[in-house]
C-alpha cells in the first residue's frame, strides 16, 4: 500500500476510500492567497507577484475521524476557471475530487520521494513519537502543458503497511 500511495498517478482520496472501505473528509488546517516567490513564479512559468492558492488539509476517515494524510499545494489562481476556483476556495472538497467534477484532463507528474523524520506539526496531526518517520511524495498536476496545481503529502511510514 505505500508503494501505491507513493507512486500512483491516480487520486489519493480514492485509494484512501478504497483502502479504509470509508469516505474520506478533508480538514483544513490553512488556506490563503499568497504572492509567488521569484522561485515559485518561474517554476509556475508566473509573473512574480502572481496570486497562489496555499492550502494545508488532513485527509481524514471519515467514520473514525482518522488523519490519513497530510497535504499542502499551491494553485495559480489565474489558471482555474471561475468554478474550479469557487471550489477550490470552499475548502471543504478533495482536489481529485474538484478535478473529476469539473472534468479537466491533466497527469500527475512525480517529483520526488522521500522518507524523513517528522515535524513537529506532523506528530501532532498524526499522534506520533519524536524521531517517527514520515513518508512524503512531491508531485504536481499538469493541464494544458502547465502545472495546475503542486502538491506534497506525507504520511507516517508505520502507517498502511501490508
Amino acid at each position: 500500500m505505500q508503494r501505491l500511495m507513493l507512486l500512483t498517478d491516480g487520486s489519493m482520496t480514492l485509494l484512501l476510500e478504497i483502502y479504509t472501505e470509508n469516505p474520506v473528509v478533508v480538514e483544513t488546517l490553512k488556506q490563503q492567497i499568497i504572492p509567488a516567490t521569484a522561485e515559485l513564479a518561474a517554476k509556475f512559468n508566473l509573473e512574480k507577484e502572481a496570486d497562489l492558492n496555499y492550502r494545508e488539509v488532513i485527509l481524514k476517515d471519515g467514520v473514525l475521524d482518522k488523519p490519513l494524510l497530510y497535504a499542502c499545494s499551491l494553485t495559480p489562481l489565474s489558471r482555474l476557471t471561475d468554478e474550479f476556483r469557487e471550489d477550490l476556495l470552499r475548502a471543504d472538497i478533495p482536489i481529485g475530487k474538484i478535478m473529476k467534477r469539473h472534468g479537466l484532463e491533466f497527469r500527475r507528474d512525480l517529483t520526488r520521494i522521500a522518507e524523513e523524520e517528522a515535524s513537529a506539526k506532523l506528530i501532532e496531526i498524526f499522534g506520533l513519537g519524536a524521531r517517527e518517520k514520515i513518508l512524503k511524495r512531491f508531485y504536481d498536476i499538469i493541464h494544458r502543458k502547465e502545472i495546475l496545481i503542486s502538491i506534497m503529502e506525507a504520511f507516517p511510514a508505520a502507517y498502511y503497511r501490508s
